[in-house]
């Protein structure tokens, strides 16, 4: 089974009007997207997150008349809506049935507020799909690759040398507490430097923790 990482910014920006009254709110974020699923009446349920206070989401959404269900998640704001889905929202949507491909979840939006689409399926259903993309949609290809669910996703966007390492690592205990093992010992087993083995493990973790850190981490340096 493969996949195929995307970028997705509609030609007028966005995929709904509140999506941009939320990026121009200062005291809100846009978070991940749990389900959506377009309807047999052509209408849209979707499941998703806003980070920052629920107070402030229900009066954007009576501000600007758009019915909502919400309940707190935290500090932040789980939503559920049932609308009528832009142009570019039902095309996407209507693609993924069409050329049976799965819309992976979370569906996170990136810094510059462009939706990050996972699609999953096999090598010429994720080619029909993208040759069959939504017009009116400024469509990137991220990444692609074999799909692995997960944590193991994480595991396997690793380099061959990084996840050897990560592996002896965790093995000899450095990650136990108390500490079994020091950069040294696992240099020794792999017979480099003990720089090497540092850089490694640096970068292997600032990977993960960015991957599993909530986007909105920054506002609160």
């Amino acid at each position: 089974m493969e996949y195929v990482e995307l970028k997705i910014r509609p030609g007028d920006r966005w995929f709904h009007e509140f999506d941009e009254l939320v990026a121009a709110d200062p005291e809100l974020c846009h978070g991940p997207i749990h389900h959506i699923n377009l309807l047999s009446d052509d209408t849209m349920v979707v499941l998703y997150e806003i980070y920052g206070p629920k107070e402030r989401v229900d009066a954007l959404h009576a501000e600007h008349d758009h019915p909502a269900e919400t309940a707190h998640l935290g500090d932040d704001t789980l939503v559920y809506t049932h609308h009528d889905p832009s142009d570019v929202a039902y095309d996407l949507l209507t693609v993924a049935n069409e050329h049976s491909v799965v819309v992976d979840t979370p569906i996170e939006f990136s810094d510059d507020d462009e939706l990050q689409v996972r699609l999953i399926g096999t090598a010429e259903s994720l080619q029909s799909a993208f040759g069959a993309a939504p017009e009116g949609a400024q469509v990137t290809v991220e990444k692609t690759g074999e799909y692995r669910p997960g944590t193991e996703r994480l595991f396997t966007d690793l380099t061959d040398r990084q996840r050897e390492t990560l592996l002896t690592a965790l093995e000899m205990g450095y990650y136990d507490n108390p500490r079994r093992a020091t950069y040294s010992d696992i240099a020794d087993e792999l017979d480099c430097t003990a720089t090497t083995v540092g850089e490694h493990l640096r970068k292997i973790e600032g990977y993960v923790l960015r991957e599993i850190a909530p986007r909105h981490w920054g506002r609160t340096r």
